[in-house]
C-alpha cells in the first residue's frame, strides 16, 4: 500500500483525498458509517466535508 488516500486539487485550489481501496472499510468502520446509512460507502474527505458512494440499488 503506497498511502492511505490520494490527494486531488479541486478547479478551485482546495484539496480533496480519495482514500486507497485498502482502507475504504477501515475508514467506513472507524466512523461507524453503515450504522448511520447502510446504503452509501466513505471513499474521502475534505477538512470536514466527506465524500461518499450511493450503494442503493436503482440509484444514480
Amino acid at each position: 500500500m503506497d498511502t492511505d488516500s490520494y490527494e486531488i486539487q479541486r478547479a478551485n485550489g482546495d484539496q480533496l483525498y480519495v482514500f486507497n481501496c485498502f482502507i475504504l472499510l477501515e475508514r467506513n468502520n472507524a466512523y461507524t458509517i453503515q450504522e448511520v446509512e447502510p446504503d452509501v460507502l466513505l471513499i474521502g474527505q475534505d477538512g470536514d466535508l466527506e465524500y461518499f458512494l450511493n450503494l442503493r440499488k436503482g440509484t444514480d
